[in-house]
């Protein structure tokens, strides 16, 4: 019992954070040039991708972050004009789909590591286990 207690408490939260993480890596070193060369015109991406985009691999992999997040949610990038639709439309299918299961990797890994903080102070106040 304490070892599945174990296992979704820290093993799982963690394991979803380092796929993310993996899942970053990747869209770094494979993606990262197709998405900064596909969006020239697009404000929330040439910006920092003029900045970041041949730094270090942090810098890439937080360059990757903001630009994921922006794909992810387009809508008001769009209305505000800062990502160009065509663009948009013209970044392959494959590259959006890996951007979306890094942020929901990501979003779920938090979700987990904020549920598993809850549980602790829960057991902690309850002194069961």
């Amino acid at each position: 019992m304490i070892v599945l207690k174990m296992f979704f408490l820290f093993f799982f939260p963690a394991l979803l954070f380092s796929a993310s993480v993996g899942v970053n890596l990747y869209i770094v070193y494979r993606d990262l040039v197709k998405v900064l060369d596909n969006f020239k015109g697009s404000d929330i991406v040439s910006s920092y991708g003029d900045m970041w985009g041949h730094g270090s691999l942090y810098a890439r992999c937080t360059l990757v972050s903001i630009v994921a997040g922006g794909l992810v949610f387009p809508r008001k990038h769009l209305r505000n004009g800062t990502l160009d639709r065509q663009e948009f439309a013209r970044l392959p299918d494959a590259i959006k789909f890996r951007m979306q299961l890094y942020i929901v990797l990501l979003a779920s890994a938090f979700f987990c590591f904020f549920l598993t903080a809850i549980v602790l102070a829960i057991l902690k106040e309850t002194k069961c286990c």
